[in-house]
């Protein structure tokens, strides 16, 4: 298939549009699974609209953030071209809309077409350099940091609805600790508490805190 450009994101746009992967629209809710980690991988996912977070648990059920997946990113390409097997949970943390063919398509189409393989491989050399960005990212810096991080990804109309329990797990810390740093967060009138939920009041701040500490992904 001829491309009309080298970009990788255009390239696997314009593949998922094409007649030969013959792409179907699936919907997802906001905490639907797409993926779950040790199960197969049967279809592989273009983000047209909506974010998802990619996930590893331990076997003492505690979780580990690896990445945000964002609009135009592809999920399940990693797998096709092993053994078929997720290798990490991913889970919408928005609405999202997905365009999915079958793994076993997008991989037949890849091994025979230079330019999209080429275009995979690009995306798996990305994907490599944002897991040891990110793993940093969780190491060095600050939990205010990381927790600002998390709240600017994942919250909807500036309404952040996490459990905090679930929460600690995935930003490596205690409850209580957590806790005192939201409370801390609301006394700099960057968020506000309401009922169960946190409503930012200044995104503004909540995006200069985490600025520099964003999760990348591809």
């Amino acid at each position: 298939m001829k491309y009309k450009t080298e970009a990788i994101e255009e390239v696997l746009k314009e593949f998922f549009y094409s007649e030969p992967a013959s792409g179907e629209f699936v919907h997802f809710k906001r905490g639907d699974f797409l993926f779950l980690e040790g199960y197969p991988v049967e279809k592989v996912y273009y983000i047209q609209q909506g974010t998802a977070k990619v996930c590893i648990y331990g076997d003492d059920g505690k979780t580990l953030l690896i990445s945000f997946c964002h609009k135009d990113s592809i999920l399940g390409e990693v797998e096709t071209f092993l053994d078929g097997i997720a290798f990490s949970t991913v889970e919408a943390v928005t609405d999202m809309v997905c365009l999915a063919i079958p793994a076993k398509r997008f991989y037949d189409s890849a091994v025979n077409d230079p330019e999209l393989l080429m275009a995979v491989t690009k995306t798996l050399a990305l994907r490599s350099q944002c897991s040891v960005y990110n793993a940093s990212l969780n190491i060095l810096n600050t939990l205010e940091s990381r927790l600002c991080t998390y709240i600017f990804e994942t919250s909807i109309d500036d309404c952040f609805s996490e459990n905090l329990s679930s929460l600690c797990d995935i930003l490596g810390t205690s409850y209580r600790h957590l806790h005192r740093t939201m409370m801390k967060l609301c006394e700099k009138d960057i968020l506000k508490k309401h009922g169960q939920n946190y409503i930012i009041i200044d995104r503004k701040k909540l995006e200069e805190a985490s600025a520099k500490q964003t999760f990348k992904t591809i």
